[in-house]
């Protein structure tokens, strides 16, 4: 398996984590999570994921320092990425021969 596609797989069990344990209990954990998985892509050179990665991780963090702040943009942020990766998924699953 190449690297991207153990990234996604990453990706995809990170999401579903989050997904299954509630968005609104998003930890510090999960955002030291996304940094690494930016790290990643950057080494990647996936800077459009890494930009979804980073802007997901700067949500999670401000959710996590501000308990009254709105879960809104993290989910939105959430969704984003989620879709990022099915679509990769899918383009790569088309490229098969």
């Amino acid at each position: 398996m190449d690297a991207v596609a153990q990234l996604a797989d990453r990706l995809t069990e990170w999401s579903e984590r989050l997904l299954v344990k509630g968005l609104a209990k998003t930890d510090a954990k999960d955002v030291e999570e996304l940094h690494a998985l930016c790290d990643e892509a950057r080494e990647l050179d996936m800077g459009f994921l890494c930009s979804l990665l980073e802007q997901l991780a700067e949500a999670g963090a401000c959710y996590v320092r501000d308990s009254r702040a709105d879960v809104g943009e993290l989910v939105r942020r959430y969704f984003y990425l989620c879709q990022y990766v099915s679509m990769a998924e899918t383009g790569a699953e088309d490229n098969q021969p």
